[in-house]
């Protein structure tokens, strides 16, 4: 067995941002202080996963908002890149709010 390479790059998969294309970026920001200090532009995108207190201009993917949609897959579109959610695929399911939204089997 082989040594193992040491992680350079953060344990999330990218820096701090990143570019989309189209003039879109992709901005992630791990915890308070790097919420506060995230600079994104209108049309851009920020995922994070504590609460943002910030009014922004851009999309923002904060735990509550990831709790309604489940993870989320970024593609390619003619307008730009685009956003699917494992709601959008699978539909209500336990890990997307599904349950929380539904009445009991008593209910209904």
């Amino acid at each position: 067995m082989g040594a193992r390479p040491i992680r350079k790059a953060p344990p999330w998969g990218w820096p701090g941002s990143v570019d989309l294309g189209q003039g879109v970026r992709l901005h992630v920001a791990k915890g308070k202080r790097a919420v506060l200090t995230a600079n994104c532009a209108a049309g851009d995108w920020l995922v994070t996963n504590v609460p943002d207190p910030a009014a922004r201009s851009c999309e923002i993917y904060d735990p509550q908002r990831l709790r309604k949609s489940g993870s989320l897959a970024i593609w390619p579109g003619p307008d730009g890149p685009r956003i699917v959610t494992a709601r959008e695929t699978s539909g209500a399911r336990l890990w997307n709010g599904g349950a929380a939204h539904a009445a009991p089997a008593g209910d209904q």
